[in-house]
């Protein structure tokens, strides 16, 4: 991604149109932190020349390094990273000579930043707090407060109903309490109760709703609604006179 503040600025738009293409093709070959290790063959593969490179670098898109490794300048203000997914660049010799500024872009000034070095150790710090934090599936407690999505999951793909579920998860509580035993996963220890029960107690599966026919109603000709009009005007007639025979009676 890139972002819309750096590449429609007057200093970018102003350069060649190949220079802009470099810039974007160096942006798509970045590290997590920006950092480019192939830059002059990125710069062959496009045909660009080292007049472009020389601009980016003169116009402080790219700062570069004596090793011939390349930072994009403005790298976090145009991606974020999720810390769970972040992996700190292999160029560390490079990355001490790189400071963060408060606007988020990169210096390779001292006195305008704090280093990009101590921002990756914390993101680092963080990332493994990440990974060590349970999953509540990982824990007994999954069965005392089983998530609601899982509980709609589970009804509607074994056909059973929210109590029969946390019947299941009291049988597993107990049993983990009685034999002192421990699941890595209990949402699979709790599936694999409800299989069981279900394998050998079938009739307690909710049994599908069955719906009646519907009526099929039978759209009449005109001819076939004039003949019934008919027909129940003389059925009208004949009581009428039936009833006035007995009247006179």
């Amino acid at each position: 991604m890139f972002s819309t503040d750096i590449t429609e600025s007057d200093a970018f738009v102003d350069m060649p149109g190949s220079t802009q293409a470099l810039y974007f093709h160096l942006g798509m070959y970045v590290d997590h932190e920006g950092f480019v290790g192939n830059p002059k063959q990125i710069m062959r593969k496009m045909n660009a020349s080292d007049d472009d490179m020389k601009l980016l670098e003169a116009k402080r898109f790219i700062i570069s390094f004596p090793s011939g490794i390349i930072v994009i300048k403005h790298h976090l203000m145009h991606n974020q990273i999720r810390k769970d997914r972040f992996i700190p660049t292999v160029y560390t010799e490079e990355r001490k000579l790189i400071f963060i500024k408060e606007n988020g872009s990169y210096t390779d000034s001292p006195e305008n930043g704090k280093p990009l070095l101590e921002t990756t150790q914390k993101i680092k710090k963080q990332t493994k707090r990440i990974a060590k934090t349970p999953k509540i599936e990982n824990s007994i407690q999954y069965l005392k407060s089983i998530p609601e999505d899982d509980m709609k999951e589970m009804s509607q793909k074994y056909s059973i109903s929210e109590h029969f579920i946390k019947l299941r998860a009291d049988d597993v509580f107990t049993y983990c309490g009685s034999k002192g035993r421990k699941y890595s996963n209990y949402k699979m220890a709790l599936i694999n109760f409800i299989k069981t029960r279900i394998r050998e107690h079938p009739e307690e599966k909710i049994k599908p709703v069955s719906y009646s026919k519907p009526i099929e109603t039978v759209e009449l000709t005109e001819e076939q609604r004039a003949e019934n009009s008919k027909k129940i005007k003389e059925m009208k007639e004949s009581l009428s006179g039936k009833f006035s025979v007995k009247a006179q009676k």
